[in-house]
C-alpha cells in the first residue's frame, strides 16, 4: 500500500490525531483566538506547481480533559489541513502540550507490503526498532525536538530524503509529562511529497495535530479469490475473482464523483463484472453505476457511481460503523453494520504469463467531494497489490539405470494428486503449443495427454501451485499416468508423482520477462521389457543339450551302482 495525501484513519479512533496535510505551521496560541486579526492562510498560500525542495512537517501535540462525542469516534474532517482556529470546539479544555518527543522513521524502500502492515501495528519506539532489527532492515530515524510551549515541533524533510515515514511518540523520552498515562498519539504514516487535494500542485508544509481529528477520504483495497486474501494460484485459463474495495466517507452525499479504476496486467484476460454492492445491497448497473470494460487497446476497468448511486449509498445504513483506512485492505466481511463498496469481477491467466512470476493488480479510487458542480477529480494512491501465479514442469524420459538413453514416444495422462484428470482450456492449449509434447490434437474440455519427444523431453505449462499463498510458497503435487511405453519398455504400474512450484519451470522467474524453460527436468524412467526366447531358437537348444547331459550323467551313475553291487 502506498501512503500519500492523508494519514491513517487509525489516528481517528485509537490515537485521537488531527492530521492536516497542508502547508503552514500551526498558528501561535494568540492566533487561535477567534478575535485575532491575522489573515488566515489558504490552500493556495501553501501550494506550488513543482515538487518542493523541502517539506516542513509541523506536529502540534494537543491535550484535553475530554473530547466531544462527534470527535471521538471518527474525527473531524479537514481535508486541506489548514491551521485550526477553533480548537476549543473540539472538546473541553483543549490546549497544546509541551515536552513531548516524536521519532520519525524512514520506511526502507522496497520493503514488502506485509512488513509495512506489520510495522504499522507497532505502538512504541522500542517495538518499532525491535521489529526493524528482527527484519534486518536499516533504521534511519530522526528524533524531533520536544514540543514547545505551543505544543509544536518541526520536522523538515529535504527533497533528497522524500519517501515514506512512520512517526511514533516516544513515551520514554526524558522530560515527557507525567500526566500522560498512555500514548494518545497512535503512530502515523505519511509519504512525501504530498499533492494538494485539488490537484493544483504540491504542499510545502504538512500540519499534524496528534489527538483525534483528520480528514475523511476514500481508501481503496483489493483482494483475490475472496475478501481478505492477497495471494492465489490457478491453472492457465481457469476463471477466478478479484474484489475492488472502497471506504465510504460520512459525507458521501457531498460527492460528485466516486469511481474505481483498475488497469489489468496483459497476462490477465477480463471476463465479466459479477456484482457491485454496498453492504448487502446489490447496486444496479446503469441506474446506480456505469461500467467501462477493458479492451485489447485499453485494459482499464472502470466502475463509476452515478448521481443516483451516490445518493443511494449515502442514504443506506445511517447507523453504520465506518470502515477505517487501516481496515479496508484486510477486511473479510461486507456487512450492513460495517459496509464498504465492493466490485467483484472475473479474469483468467492467459498464455503470455511468465511461469512462477507473480501477476499483480491494484486499484485506485477517483473522487470529487466538492459539491460545486466543477469537475476536479482527485485520485487516491493505489491499493495494496494482490497477486496470482501459475507454474509449470519439465520432464525427460530415460531408460532405468541409463540416463544417456532418452526415450521418445511415451504417452501420459495428466492427473491431480487425487487422480482426477486435468482438462484442456483454450488458454492452456495456447500455452502448450509444442505439438511434439502433445498426443493428437488437443480439444477444449478434453483430458490433457502428453508425450515424450525423440530426445525424451516433454513438459506442461500453466498448473496452479502455492494455493492461497505467496508465489514463493509450497508446491502442489500432480501425477502422470503412463498409458503407452516406448518400444521395448514396460509401462510403470504406479503413476509418476511430481510437484509444481515457483522454480519447477524457470530457475529465476522473477528476473525474466519471457519463459526460459531452464529448470532441471524430472527424470521419468522405464524398465526394459524382459525377452522371451523364440520357439526352436538358441534358447531351446540350450535346454535340449542340458537335458542330454543330465541323462548321460544319470546313466553312468546307475551303471556304477550295479557294478558295486
Amino acid at each position: 500500500m502506498k501512503l500519500s495525501k492523508k494519514l491513517s484513519k487509525k489516528l481517528l479512533y485509537s490515537a485521537m490525531a488531527f492530521t492536516m496535510l497542508t502547508s503552514a505551521t500551526v498558528a501561535p496560541v494568540a492566533q487561535i483566538i477567534p478575535s485575532s486579526t491575522v489573515r488566515a492562510e489558504t490552500l493556495q498560500d501553501r501550494t506550488q506547481k513543482t515538487i518542493p525542495e523541502a517539506t516542513e512537517v509541523v506536529i502540534t501535540k494537543l491535550q484535553a480533559d475530554d473530547y466531544n462525542d462527534d470527535v471521538k469516534p471518527n474525527g473531524k474532517a479537514n481535508e486541506n489541513g489548514l491551521p485550526i482556529n477553533n480548537l476549543g470546539e473540539l472538546g473541553r479544555n483543549v490546549k497544546p502540550l509541551s515536552d513531548v518527543t516524536f521519532v520519525a522513521y524512514k520506511i526502507p524502500e522496497g520493503i514488502a507490503e506485509e512488513k509495512v502492515k506489520e510495522l504499522k501495528t507497532k505502538q512504541t519506539v522500542v517495538d518499532v526498532e525491535n521489529y526493524l532489527n528482527a527484519q534486518n532492515l536499516k533504521i534511519e530515524k530522526t528524533v524531533l525536538t520536544k514540543t514547545d510551549g505551543n505544543g509544536q515541533t518541526t520536522f523538515t524533510v529535504q527533497k533528497s530524503s522524500y519517501g515514506k515515514y512512520f512517526v511514533v511518540e516516544d513515551m520514554t523520552a526524558t522530560g515527557t509529562p507525567e500526566t500522560i498515562s498512555k500514548a494518545y498519539a497512535v503512530p502515523f504514516t505519511l509519504e512525501l511529497p504530498i499533492s494538494a487535494s485539488d490537484g493544483t500542485g504540491y504542499l510545502t508544509k504538512v500540519n499534524i495535530y496528534p489527538k483525534n481529528v483528520t480528514s475523511s477520504l476514500p481508501k481503496p483495497g483489493k483482494d483475490v479469490k475472496e475478501l481478505g486474501l492477497n495471494h492465489s494460484s490457478y491453472n492457465i485459463g481457469e476463471r477466478f475473482s478479484w474484489f475492488l474495495k472502497g471506504t465510504v466517507p460520512k459525507n458521501m452525499l457531498d460527492y460528485e464523483k466516486y469511481s474505481f479504476t483498475d488497469t489489468l496486467d496483459s497476462q490477465l484476460d477480463f471476463i465479466s463484472v459479477k456484482s457491485v454492492k454496498y453492504g448487502s445491497q446489490i447496486l444496479e448497473k446503469n441506474n446506480d453505476y456505469t461500467l467501462s470494460e477493458p479492451t485489447a487497446q485499453n485494459r482499464t476497468l472502470k466502475v463509476e457511481l452515478t448521481e443516483a448511486g451516490i445518493k443511494k449509498v449515502a442514504g443506506l445504513y445511517p447507523d453504520r460503523q465506518e470502515v477505517l483506512d487501516t481496515e479496508i485492505e484486510a477486511i473479510k466481511e461486507n456487512t450492513d453494520q460495517k459496509p464498504f463498496l465492493e466490485v467483484e469481477f472475473e479474469t483468467n491467466i492467459n498464455s503470455t504469463v511468465i511461469l512462477g512470476k507473480p501477476v499483480t493488480n491494484e486499484v485506485k479510487i477517483e473522487f470529487d467531494n466538492k459539491p460545486d458542480k466543477i469537475a476536479k477529480p482527485v485520485t487516491t494512491p493505489p491499493s495494496d497489490n494482490p497477486e496470482v501465479h501459475t507454474g509449470g514442469k519439465r520432464f525427460v524420459k530415460v531408460a532405468a539405470g541409463n540416463d544417456a538413453t532418452k526415450l521418445g514416444g511415451a504417452e501420459f495422462d495428466l492427473l491431480t494428486e487425487a487422480n482426477q484428470p486435468i482438462n484442456w482450456t483454450a488458454e492452456l492449449i495456447r500455452a502448450n503449443n509444442k505439438s511434439e509434447y502433445i498426443v493428437g490434437t488437443p480439444q477444449e474440455g478434453q483430458p490433457v495427454k502428453l508425450k515424450s519427444d525423440t530426445d525424451g523431453s516433454f513438459e506442461i505449462k500453466g498448473l496452479a501451485y502455492a494455493i492461497d499463498a505467496e508465489a514463493t510458497g509450497a508446491g502442489v503435487k500432480y501425477k502422470l499416468k503412463e498409458t503407452k511405453a516406448p518400444a521395448g519398455y514396460v509401462i510403470p504400474e504406479a503413476p509418476i508423482e511430481f510437484a509444481v512450484n515457483q522454480t519447477s519451470y524457470n530457475k529465476t522467474p522473477t528476473t525474466i520477462d519471457v519463459d526460459k524453460a531452464d529448470a532441471e527436468p524430472q527424470k521419468v524412467e522405464n524398465n526394459k521389457r524382459p525377452e522371451i526366447p523364440n520357439t526352436g531358437g538358441i534358447g531351446t537348444a540350450i535346454f535340449v543339450v542340458l537335458g542330454i547331459v543330465l541323462m548321460v550323467v544319470a546313466t553312468k551313475g546307475m551303471r556304477s551302482h550295479k557294478e558295486e553291487n
